[in-house]
């Protein structure tokens, strides 16, 4: 089925199909249904044979670097039918999967009983999990933010080559605020798990570990930075709430709407400390 909103609509923008897993993760997570869980790895698995791509400067089976729309008559990310959405890759494309499913399906299946008789096949769907996650956090820390270090709020849409995409309808060269503290709000999260992971595998693999531990600092350092941002300049100090999106460079406020959940993400990040936040990648 084609998208019904008006940015995406006649096509398969990549995010619906993200969050399609996202009752079902949470439903596997409490009941470790087998039958739900084939849907999830037959869902991702999907993702990876038509959205990936698969000339990625991220590396072979880069999951994790995906399209954002496909052509419905012709499932291609390249058809010029999908317009100013062909060949693009976004914010939702990439990080949406670490909120949406990644998090509790990682939780549910790690560690793994290796008793289990189907042991060996899960391990590699859970590797395959665990590349999507490194692959989109360090996409998100290396391609999101601004060159420009004057423009503190991150780039949203992309070419296939990563080059930032300002002309798209009306995002313009517009912040989303609730999407600049998504990004906080997911990185600390993933920071956390690195950090436990690193100290984990230290005594085994101390190389491992320093890798998965600067990492982790990387995500922190970002989560930070766009927290920090959106509480001095996304909040409205005078009539309250947050605003919606914000000129990236000339900071003027355009279009102002309160959004709760776009609020109760700026508290989330305003304990950004990962001693703070241990708790985090388990919420």
């Amino acid at each position: 089925m084609t998208s019904q909103n008006d940015d995406d609509r006649g096509t398969i923008p990549l995010y619906e199909q993200i969050y399609a897993l996202a009752g079902l993760a949470q439903y596997y997570r409490i009941t470790l249904d087998w039958e739900v869980f084939d849907d999830i790895v037959r869902t991702i698995r999907t993702f990876n044979q038509y959205y990936l791509d698969l000339e990625s400067k991220y590396g072979k089976d880069a999951f994790g670097d995906y399209f954002s729309h496909l052509d419905y008559a012709t499932l291609s990310w390249d058809s010029e039918a999908l317009g100013d959405n062909q060949a693009r890759k976004n914010w939702n494309s990439i990080g949406d999967h670490i909120p949406a499913y990644l998090v509790n399906l990682m939780l549910a299946l790690e560690p793994l009983p290796k008793a289990s008789s189907n042991y060996e096949e899960i391990q590699k769907f859970l590797n395959i999990c665990k590349k999507i996650l490194r692959t989109t956090s360090t996409i998100i820390i290396e391609q999101f933010p601004d060159p420009d270090e004057n423009v503190p709020f991150v780039n949203e849409r992309f070419s296939r080559t990563w080059q930032p995409d300002h002309d798209w309808r009306w995002q313009r060269n517009r912040a989303v605020v609730g999407h600049n503290l998504k990004i906080a709000w997911n990185l600390t999260r993933v920071a956390n798990y690195y950090y436990f992971s690193a100290d984990k595998i230290a005594a085994e693999n101390c190389e491992e570990a320093a890798e998965s531990k600067k990492l982790a600092d990387d995500l922190m350092k970002l989560a930070d930075k766009l927290g920090t941002t959106m509480a001095n300049l996304g909040v409205d100090l005078f009539r309250g709430g947050i605003f919606d999106t914000l000129e990236r460079k000339s900071r003027q406020r355009f279009p102002h709407r309160i959004s709760l959940e776009q609020y109760q993400r700026l508290l989330a990040t305003r304990t950004s400390s990962p001693r703070l936040l241990n708790f985090a990648w388990l919420q």
